[in-house]
């Protein structure tokens, strides 16, 4: 809908303007009718209307001089001349100001009008579309530069566009570490849209709050971590930056909350100068919100590391029943004996994230009983040793529960068949030996598994053992050999012909390209 206000001091012709414009209220809006220069300035100014009908000649200002006024403005209108004299010389000046196009009032009928008008719509909306795409475009050649001076430590291009560069010339700025709390917790089913949607609601939100806020840039780099990057006047105080970053961050932080379910820590870290110091305050950023996440995981009840949440929610989604309890020895081993509190906080933690998983992976009917008795645990005292079993026990049920759910419509031959696959992928396992284990011939194994999964055995088999290597590559202690051993390939060079026929890539170089997959 168009916003219209129209200048002209003939009240019979603007009443008759507005008569012809009522008659279309889905596509035209009259916002006010004025009948003097100065007023229609005073108007323009205060309703930022889409189009001026603009008479060349009124009382107190001339429409050159409001036409100029409208240039100036942050929302300028289109401006419609209208005239009284048949000449292109008498309305010259106002179109050299900027007005689109001009009409002569004895001419005037209500099809010319509306021609004129649904001319200015399509223009605008043609205008829009190009001011979003250009700012999509800067704001994504802004968001590039940050991640690479961040991840590369790479400065400025030789011949920056001024767009990307203003945002990062030297001066009083903070740089903030925002890491979203039990990330992994807040995938979807599939994992990979999953992920792909969180990290795109949150970035969105953040930019829509600073872009309100006039002020700030917001980048994601890694497994729910963000940067930051807000600037000040020269005249800033650190004390006014710490200040003012805190209220951003706070106003960011009741967003996530309430319209996205998310929580996030922070570390901010003010600096003055040169881009070029930005990776090593960004590191410093990092540590302090590492060393934030240490001292208070008993206090908060966010116990698990990201690593640790990672690696746990991966191994549950893959059905791996070594590697889960594997981690859960490992996380219930983090706390010092005697400390009951903290290995209560532990447990809580596990327990949340257990119930997450089994939201995106049965139904409510399914997990009923199993979801009694984890909300029962805390309700009696217990010892180390029953909270630790009871956690092992839960986990395991809810894998069971995971796996039957996944396999509910596949034939018993088949869904026994992955699950031996799932519980011992990680060894040398063959078609044979998981069809003797189900008995069943290999032959019908091998055609009933494709016929009902929609891939072969081998394939099948690899695929696990591939996301398993995925995951340990982020560990760069341990060697590609270790890691072709752990996940079941027996042969190194066919681990290698694997990885790159299943992901792209060599394994190698999916290590060293860790930080641009997220």
């Amino acid at each position: 809908m168009l916003r219209i206000l129209i200048a002209d001091d003939d009240l019979l012709f603007q009443n008759r303007l507005t008569a012809i414009l009522n008659q279309h209220p889905e596509r035209y809006q009259v916002s006010a009718q004025v009948n003097d220069g100065q007023t229609a300035m005073r108007r323009l100014e205060e309703l930022s209307p889409d189009v001026l009908l603009l008479d060349m000649e009124m009382p107190r200002a001339s429409g050159v001089q409001v036409a100029r006024f409208a240039g100036q403005l942050k929302r300028k209108p289109s401006i419609l001349a209208l005239s009284n004299y048949d000449s292109y010389e008498y309305v010259r000046p106002l179109l050299r100001m900027g007005a689109v196009d001009y009409l002569l009032k004895h001419e005037l009928s209500p099809a010319l009008l509306l021609e004129k008008l649904e001319g200015i719509a399509q223009q605008r909306q043609k205008e829009q579309r190009l001011s979003r795409q250009s700012m999509e475009m800067s704001l994504m050649s802004r968001r590039n530069f940050l991640h690479r001076l961040l991840e590369e430590g790479q400065g400025p291009p030789e011949a920056p566009l001024p767009a990307v560069w203003e945002e990062f010339q030297p001066g009083p700025h903070a740089v903030v570490c925002m890491q979203l709390v039990n990330f992994l917790l807040l995938y979807q089913n599939d994992r990979e849209a999953g992920h792909r949607r969180l990290l795109t609601s949150v970035l969105d939100l953040c930019t829509s709050i600073l872009s309100n806020l006039g002020n700030g840039l917001a980048v994601h780099l890694q497994h729910g971590e963000f940067c930051l990057l807000f600037r000040f006047p020269q005249e800033s105080s650190i004390q006014r930056i710490r200040k003012d970053t805190a209220s951003y961050m706070e106003l960011i932080r009741k967003n996530l909350q309430k319209l996205l379910g998310v929580n996030m820590m922070y570390a901010m870290a003010p600096f003055h100068g040169d881009m070029g110091r930005l990776p090593a305050v960004w590191e410093a950023a990092r540590r302090q919100l590492g060393q934030q996440a240490t001292n208070s995981s008993h206090r908060a009840g966010e116990e698990l590391s990201l690593d640790q949440e990672r690696r746990l929610m991966n191994a549950l989604c893959r059905r791996d029943q070594a590697g889960v309890m594997g981690m859960l020895e490992e996380i219930l081993a983090q706390t010092p004996p005697g400390d009951g509190q903290g290995l209560e906080y532990l447990g809580s933690g596990l327990l949340r994230m257990l119930r997450r998983y089994l939201e995106t992976q049965v139904t409510p009917a399914e997990c009923t009983g199993l979801l009694k008795e984890m909300k029962a645990l805390f309700q009696n005292p217990l010892s180390a040793g029953e909270l630790k079993r009871s956690l092992r026990e839960y986990y395991g049920k809810a894998m069971r529960l995971a796996g039957e759910s996944a396999r509910a419509e596949l034939p018993a031959s088949i869904q026994n068949a992955l699950a031996y696959i799932h519980a011992h992928y990680q060894e040398d396992i063959s078609l044979a030996e998981v069809a003797g284990s189900c008995g069943i011939s290999e032959v019908y194994l091998s055609k009933r598994f494709k016929s009902e999964t929609g891939t072969s055995f081998v394939s099948y088999v690899n695929g696990l053992r591939i996301e398993a290597a995925k995951e340990l590559l982020d560990h760069p202690a341990l060697s590609l050999r270790d890691i072709a051993e752990k996940t079941g390939f027996r042969n190194y060079n066919y681990f290698i012909k694997v990885f790159k026929d299943v992901t792209g890539v060599t394994p190698m170089h999916y290590r060293e390209t860790a930080g641009q997959r997220a």
